[in-house]
């Protein structure tokens, strides 16, 4: 039994030493860059040879024959031949690492026309499937070096004081812009409407301007949306919004009339407000005359008022106000309780 098995083990051997590896079903081609790495790796297995004699070769193979020389056949049982100049390790070794950096060259190359950026039709995106109209590089591209957003700046809104019914005429301007990795502008839409515009360069800008009618004491909001190819945006706002004015200053009576109120002298002049807080200081009047503090009853009464450091009681009138622009509303009219010629260093309503 165990001379079968001694012969059963040298046949194997025999055999193993003899058999011809068959050449690699996936031997490269040119769009499969996978077997170029198959083939390097086959490279690499054939660094170290062990000694054999010859035998009917069945496709191109390199041996490293029993007389320490290395031979080479072109297969189909052809003769084997001396391998030029392949007497030593060191020249074959060479002549297989020369066949490495052919394999890993053609496998890079194929590796980088694979991933070689492209257009991109849709913004590609991390997930399960991939996207079907762009290369490997465009999508890293994108989604590592994404394209920048455009620039949008609106101007032209304003603060207004409250005005009788109707509407007036204001004009907007408006600006658009490409960063350094801005792609096309799309579309400029100002105040809800398309706007024409000469597509600006990366890093320049367009500007327009767009007329509107605003309804008097409505405030509005109007937008600048701008678009590009690829469909990131970027919104500036510019609003109108209007106000009642708080007046503090010099009138001639302790009755004063709208126009005296719209005319105080020597204080503010009124003022834009939505409170009635306020410091500051008057200057000397022309002749002796009350101070007047009136703004819109709907902020509320006042709790201190104080002049010179001097908390000071003033008489309370509430009555209908009509300002310059002809809004008419309900106003708090404070008056001091006598008239004074000297000035006002200082002044606090709280």
């Amino acid at each position: 039994m165990k001379k079968i098995i001694i012969v059963f083990l040298c046949l194997i051997c025999y055999l193993g030493l003899n058999a011809q590896v068959q050449q690699p079903s996936n031997f490269a081609t040119t769009n499969a860059p996978n077997s170029w790495l198959i083939n390097r790796a086959s490279l690499d297995s054939f660094f170290s040879f062990v000694e054999r004699d010859s035998f009917p070769a069945k496709y191109p193979t390199i041996i490293k024959h029993l007389d320490h020389n290395f031979y080479y056949s072109n297969g189909n049982g052809g003769v084997w031949k001396l391998l030029n100049g392949g007497t030593t390790d060191s020249t074959i070794y060479a002549t297989i690492w020369n066949a490495r950096r052919i394999a890993d060259s053609a496998a890079a190359a194929q590796r980088d026309s694979i991933i070689t950026a492209g257009t991109i039709s849709s913004i590609p995106t991390v997930g399960y499937v991939a996207p079907s109209n762009t290369s490997a590089g465009a999508w890293i591209q994108n989604v590592f070096y994404q394209s920048q957003p455009p620039t949008s700046s609106l101007g032209g809104g304003t603060s207004l004081e409250l005005h009788s019914a109707g509407t007036v005429s204001e004009t907007l301007n408006w600006g658009a812009g490409r960063q350094a990795a801005t792609a096309t502008l799309a579309s400029i839409v100002v105040g809800g409407i398309s706007q024409s515009f000469s597509q600006p360069s990366q890093g320049g800008t367009v500007t327009g301007t767009q007329s509107i009618t605003l309804t008097y004491n409505t405030n509005t909001t109007y937008y600048n949306v701008v678009t590009t190819t690829d469909s990131k945006s970027a919104t500036s706002s510019t609003s109108f919004v209007f106000y009642p004015k708080l007046y503090i200053g010099f009138v001639p009576s302790n009755s004063p009339s709208d126009a005296d109120i719209i005319g105080v002298t020597n204080g503010n002049g009124g003022v834009f407000a939505t409170n009635f807080i306020a410091s500051g200081s008057l200057s000397t009047p022309s002749a002796s005359k009350y101070i007047c503090i009136a703004y819109p009853a709907s902020f509320g009464a006042v709790n201190n008022i104080v002049i010179n450091g001097l908390s000071v009681t003033f008489n309370l009138t509430t009555r209908t106000f009509v300002n310059a622009s002809g809004y008419s509303q309900s106003y708090n009219i404070y008056l001091s309780p006598n008239p004074t010629s000297g000035s006002v260093s200082s002044y606090s309503v709280n």
